[in-house]
């Protein structure tokens, strides 16, 4: 460092940093003028051509992206956007609108192998069906911890979205799981008010079969066309999700949280011996481990993602066949989700203070 010193003093009393020209000549000065004099009428141009060409497609630029041109624009008022509702119920319709819209044409059919010599999707108006799970009554709906949070009190249900489109769901069943509140999903993440993670706090809680009352086995019977099985996973900022939940179940369940628990694999099986089609909804904006649909031959797979407010709409138009399942997936599915080099990096984080 002290040598560094004496270079730099010496450097400063030769006036080394002070006597450096940019210019070497005057030739170097008028060539310098001369280009920036052009790029500063190339600049001109550019801008004047964007305001005459706004004005000349402002009818293509009005229909391919939903706003009008400059002459409908008020610069004076800074109005950027026109309003196109007049109230907060016109607002709060075409939201609902485009809750729908999104969620039906993000579907993905994962698989609709045929029942009976036709495909298990979609039922047919006054098909009647089972809806199997905690999570068909407590589905997830969006993936935020915070900001992803919306109006619990405005929403649709599995049960109603079918009965729209004709199709009658299992009121005995969907009775037991509405009175088990005791069995309901558990988020894990930093414990309150400390900086670290809490595994404990972790849990699917699905109904055991040992719940399930000899009535609630009976309903099945006239509710035979369909066993309908959701299938939920939750997870969002401040809630790593676990690679394995044995903490969590005091080791009953070695499993990560991206595979079916001993639970859910009791009540597919339960599902698969009593109906002769199942189809399963997956209700989890994560990837899941789908070797299940092959153990438990499942008939059908719908991936529904977070279903948002009034995306449960949409679900039940799909089911009944008046929507399409549009949407393609961006992930890979896969039947053994540790086969992926990038699950090594799955696990409780710990989150420390300093």
């Amino acid at each position: 460092m002290y040598e560094v010193d004496i270079a730099l003093e010496k450097n400063l009393k030769r006036g080394l940093f002070m006597k450096k020209k940019i210019f070497k000549s005057v030739s170097d000065i008028v060539v310098t003028c001369v280009l920036g004099a052009v790029a500063l009428i190339f600049i001109a141009v550019l801008i004047v051509g964007n305001i005459l060409a706004f004005h000349v497609y402002s009818t293509a630029l009005e229909s391919k992206f939903g706003f009008s041109g400059g002459t409908q624009l008020q610069y004076d008022t800074n109005q950027y956007f026109e309003r196109k509702t007049q109230s907060m119920d016109e607002a709060s319709q075409l939201a609902q609108q485009m809750g729908i819209e999104a969620e039906g044409e993000g579907c993905v059919l994962l698989k609709n192998e045929d029942v009976n010599g036709a495909p298990a999707l979609p039922l047919a108006k006054g098909n009647k069906v089972s809806l199997f799970s905690q999570s068909s009554v407590d589905v997830v709906r969006s993936g935020g911890g915070g900001s992803g949070s919306l109006d619990a009190t405005i929403v649709e249900d599995l049960n109603s979205a079918l009965d729209f489109f004709g199709i009658e769901a299992n009121p005995t069943l969907w009775n037991f799981y509405k009175s088990k509140t005791n069995y309901r999903r558990k988020i894990g993440g930093l414990a309150q008010g400390v900086s670290y993670y809490e595994p404990y706090n972790w849990g699917i809680n699905e109904v055991p079969q040992s719940e399930y009352t000899q009535e609630v086995k009976n309903s099945y019977s006239a509710y035979h066309d369909a066993a309908i099985v959701v299938i939920s996973r939750t997870g969002c900022e401040n809630g790593d999700l676990p690679r394995s939940m044995s903490v969590s179940t005091s080791g009953v369940n070695q499993g990560s949280i991206l595979e079916l628990d001993q639970d859910e694999k009791d009540m597919l099986a339960a599902a698969r011996a009593a109906f002769d089609k199942v189809i399963v909804l997956l209700n989890t904006g994560n990837v899941v481990d789908c070797s299940f649909l092959e153990d438990y031959d499942v008939d059908a797979c719908l991936w529904i993602g977070g279903i948002g407010q009034f995306g449960m709409t949409a679900v039940g138009g799909i089911l009944a066949g008046k929507l399409s399942p549009s949407g393609k997936s961006v992930d890979t599915h896969l039947y053994d989700l540790f086969s992926a080099p990038a699950m090594q990096n799955m696990g409780n984080y710990e989150y420390w203070q300093g």
